[in-house]
């Protein structure tokens, strides 16, 4: 049975991240792989449609998934550094991890949580993603208007 905290929620599933942190890395590996097969998928399809709308389309996904990568990384991962986190599952966490961090940022965030240390990777991700969010709000405009 898993330990109870004064709240009565299982230490195991909520964590205050000020005083511990457990990755759950089998669930982080899925964000990972969930990841990986997102943009697998969306560069599979970008090279291999003809239709203009479905281009448009596939791009517009992926600009979704990195406007969630941004609110991630701006919004959500800072706030695990104050007394009330928006996410308090370590599990979710792990999984958001992985999904928005790929194998390189999710790891780096992990070790911070784990630390206690936020960093500047999330700062750095989310300007990637920004990036990324440009560039495909780009291909738009080019494709449409040429």
């Amino acid at each position: 049975m898993d330990p109870v905290d004064k709240t009565g929620s299982s230490k195991s599933l909520h964590v205050n991240f000020d005083s511990n942190w457990s990755t759950n890395y089998a669930v982080t590996a899925a964000g990972m792989i969930i990841a990986a097969a997102l943009n697998f998928g969306f560069n599979a399809l970008e090279s291999s449609v003809v239709a203009v709308g479905a281009f448009v389309n596939i791009e517009i996904l992926s600009m979704v998934y990195t406007l969630g990568n941004m609110y991630y990384c701006f919004i959500v991962y800072p706030t695990f550094f104050t007394p009330s986190p928006l996410l308090r599952s370590t599990s979710v966490v792990s999984l958001l991890n992985g999904l928005f961090g790929g194998v390189l940022f999710g790891c780096l965030w992990n070790t911070c949580l784990a630390k206690h240390k936020k960093g500047v990777s999330y700062i750095v991700s989310g300007v990637g993603a920004i990036l990324a969010t440009l560039a495909a709000a780009y291909n738009i405009y080019l494709v449409l208007m040429l």
